[in-house]
């Protein structure tokens, strides 16, 4: 059975004042992601704290973790549905892991089959469809290595906001 986060979870990534992400999809349910996990993140003593990844066929390559966040903003509301907003930005080494991270799984080139899973405390948040804007911005390097996550439940947006101040 889901667990609460899970179930009122749904999350994004979008870069700051741009579309990241052009699908986001229900937390999937409890039983691990079905794949290979390959770290290219930065090295953390609780690295399920906070995570992201990209999908690579049936492989999962880590872009970052809690570690790699330089500031967190305050949780705020979403500028559409009913969800709330992170702010995040990412130390340069970070950044630098998410791009390459990105390459490596080929998604800058070719957004569509890649998904970007996001987790907390080893739980599934969200699973988001890559988008061609932020492919497009890192490819660019134009990227500010800063984002937007999205979710539906204030308190896990709390949740997340204080882990990652305290990593």
């Amino acid at each position: 059975m889901p667990s609460r986060r899970q179930v009122l979870a749904a999350g994004c990534l979008a870069p700051a004042g741009g579309s990241g992400c052009s699908q986001v999809r229900e937390s999937l349910a409890a039983g691990g992601t079905g794949g290979e996990t390959t770290s290219g993140g930065t090295d953390t003593d609780d690295a399920s704290e906070f995570r992201i990844t990209v999908t690579d066929g049936d492989r999962e390559v880590e872009l970052l973790t809690g570690a790699d966040v330089a500031t967190v903003g305050e949780v705020e509301p979403a500028r559409t549905a009913d969800a709330y907003r992170l702010p995040i930005t990412l130390t340069d080494d970070g950044a630098d892991s998410f791009a390459d991270g990105l390459r490596e799984a080929g998604a800058l080139e070719d957004p569509d089959p890649h998904r970007l899973r996001t987790y907390f405390e080893g739980e599934l948040l969200s699973e988001a469809k890559l988008g061609p804007g932020l492919a497009e911005t890192i490819q660019s390097g134009e990227w500010e290595a800063r984002f937007l996550f999205h979710v539906t439940d204030r308190e896990t947006a709390q949740e997340v906001r204080e882990a990652l101040e305290s990593a």
